[in-house]
């Protein structure tokens, strides 16, 4: 973080009056990474609480500028916090800047991930893949909202926000990667395996791709799906790297939805082999283990 508020970070506050607010600090114990998170509390930070029973819709934005040459953009969080099913919970919007945010009113349009982050008690790493209509800005924004009829404390919390553009000077990929959370990011290393799933979607493959999960190691994240496809001859690999227990991906989903811990949709050849699934939590927004889905009448 730059500073101790949404303004020092580029972030714009809209909290009106509303009896549950954003607020940035240390009251929602256990930061992802730095000094402070984003976190919805009743008294004004002071706690990492909330009023169940006085309604609220409140959110913070920024408008981010994305490259004329863009083929799609990366977005990632921490989050965790219970809330209530699909009345307490957040919810991440990508719209044009043209587009009013009020505190007390919902967004209507440009929901994208999740249909409701809650019900997570430890924090989990979301990745999202989205592509973008052509435009020069987007307004990405994260909004709470509860009702006022019960829920379970703590309500929402979220850290280490990025934002990252595919442009057409990136090549595709080919040959062989690593996802290895110790070792420093690189060409060739991603230290998460949504990341790596989110080049495969903007970027392709020029050739045959292997992404090396490193064994033993655990990965708390809610992923993208796999929308890259390869081909008879350029083949898309995601297998367990090095020696050891398979490499765990442990994550959750979303009340409200089905949801899978990996979604494969209209890839083709693609092979996936000695990796653990695990929920993180009770897994009670886990329907699937791995769901593959075709992308049009078309394309299975």
């Amino acid at each position: 973080e730059v500073g101790p508020t949404f303004a020092d970070n580029g972030w714009i506050l809209e909290n009106g009056s509303q009896p549950n607010t954003w607020n940035l600090g240390t009251a929602a114990t256990g930061a992802f990474t730095g000094l402070r998170g984003a976190y919805i509390s009743s008294d004004n930070g002071t706690s990492w609480s909330y009023n169940t029973a006085i309604a609220s819709v409140v959110h913070f934005y920024r408008d981010i500028v994305v490259p004329a040459n863009t083929v799609g953009i990366l977005i990632r969080f921490s989050f965790k916090g219970r809330g209530e099913s699909v009345t307490d919970r957040m919810r991440v919007y990508a719209v044009p800047t043209s587009t009013p945010v009020i505190a007390g009113t919902e967004l209507s349009a440009g929901q994208f991930g999740l249909q409701n982050y809650n019900r997570q008690d430890e924090y989990i790493l979301f990745t999202a893949h989205i592509f973008p209509t052509p435009t020069s800005h987007v307004r990405l924004v994260f909004s709470w909202r509860n009702d006022n009829n019960v829920g379970t404390q703590p309500p929402i919390a979220v850290d280490e926000i990025e934002v990252l553009a595919y442009t057409t000077d990136t090549l595709p990929m080919q040959g062989k990667y690593t996802v290895d959370q110790n070792s420093p990011p690189s060409p060739t290393n991603f230290n998460f395996i949504g990341e790596a799933i989110s080049n495969l979607n903007a970027l392709g493959v020029a050739g045959p791709t292997t992404l090396n999960v490193q064994a033993g190691q655990t990965f708390p994240e809610i992923l993208p799906a796999i929308t890259a496809t390869g081909t008879a001859t350029n083949t898309i690999t995601l297998q367990k790297g090095g020696f050891g227990n398979d490499p765990v991906l442990k994550t959750n989903g979303s009340a409200g939805e089905e949801n899978a811990a990996l979604d494969i949709i209209g890839s083709d050849f693609l092979t996936i082999s000695n990796f653990a699934i695990r929920p993180a939590g009770d897994g009670a927004d886990l329907e699937h283990g791995i769901r593959v889905r075709n992308a049009s009448p078309s394309d299975g």
